[in-house]
């Protein structure tokens, strides 16, 4: 009698088309987001779209610089998500301002809602040399104020594609000395500086603008954002009474390297640096110069 055939690799073949089965286990379908979260969302989308000035077009990416304060895949697949939930005819919001979706549908409808919305034809994203101004606007210093006393300072420099935007409005709890105690942050006393990148190349970028402090293109962070560093953390220590105490540095990916780079450089007194994802690329020269500071080695 020939052996009785198994269904378990065609079941196998189905579950896993389905997504349904790992390890033999069945797996649950991930549950969608809570309606409030899907709303803000689509809120967050639609202010960065709206801010999109008469004139200006913006990328998938640039909306979700703006509208989340990065520009990682998931944060551009949540702004196309909403782009593609707006209705074609809907005119409260400049949504054609925003590139993306099949291209030539997509630039035939701009060149017609151009002379019907903005009054003339408006110029589609090419290669861009700089930053428009929907994107200068998103790239500031950020500031989260301690309460009536001001103990220390944390000066805190981002990551490649982020911005001071994503710890100052989505990222509260980060900077919390408890966690969910932000209200024991401001009795402390702490105050946390932003500081935002450069952008990087538009060559190198081929026009992409993304926020970069110079160590992905040459592994050394961008001179002219070192010297902004090294200024800010001289004015933050003018503020202090032991900045050798009380002026912490750091940083994350990018501004982590910057953070250290800025710290063996750097004049003022500081009280640490904390380094998250990164590594010390700094010149012999500039660590011998640091070692020979007794608060730097």
């Amino acid at each position: 009698m020939a052996p009785k055939a198994s269904c378990a690799p065609v079941c196998a073949r189905v579950c896993r088309k389905r997504n349904l089965a790992v390890s033999g286990r069945v797996r649950k379908r991930p549950s969608l987001a809570p309606d409030s979260e899907r709303t803000a969302t689509a809120d967050l989308v639609d202010a960065a779209i709206s801010r999109i000035p008469v004139g200006e077009v913006a990328t998938i990416s640039d909306v979700a610089l703006v509208a989340f304060g990065r520009m990682g895949q998931f944060a551009k697949i949540q702004v196309a998500t909403r782009l593609m939930a707006l209705p074609v005819e809907d005119r409260a919001l400049p949504w054609w301002r925003v590139l993306g979706g099949n291209k030539d549908e997509h630039k035939l409808r701009l060149q017609k809602l151009a002379l019907e919305q903005e009054g003339g034809y408006f110029p589609l994203a090419g290669p861009r040399v700089g930053p428009t101004s929907f994107l200068q606007a998103c790239l500031v210093r950020r500031t989260l104020t301690p309460g009536t006393v001001h103990n220390a300072t944390f000066v805190y420099l981002h990551g490649f594609g982020f911005s001071p935007a994503y710890y100052a409005d989505h990222m509260l709890h980060f900077f919390d000395v408890e966690f969910g105690r932000q209200d024991l942050r401001a009795k402390l006393g702490l105050r946390v500086v932003l500081e935002p990148s450069p952008w990087r190349n538009f060559a190198l970028s081929k026009g992409t603008a993304e926020p970069a402090w110079g160590c992905t293109d040459v592994g050394q962070p961008d001179a002219l954002a070192l010297a902004r560093v090294g200024a800010l953390l001289t004015d933050e220590a003018a503020m202090l009474e032991s900045p050798e105490h009380q002026l912490c540095l750091g940083g994350c990916s990018e501004g982590c390297m910057t953070a250290i780079e800025a710290f063996m450089r750097c004049g003022s007194p500081l009280a640490g640096i904390l380094g998250i994802i990164g590594k010390c690329q700094t010149l012999d020269s500039v660590l011998a110069q640091a070692a020979a500071q007794p608060q730097k080695r």
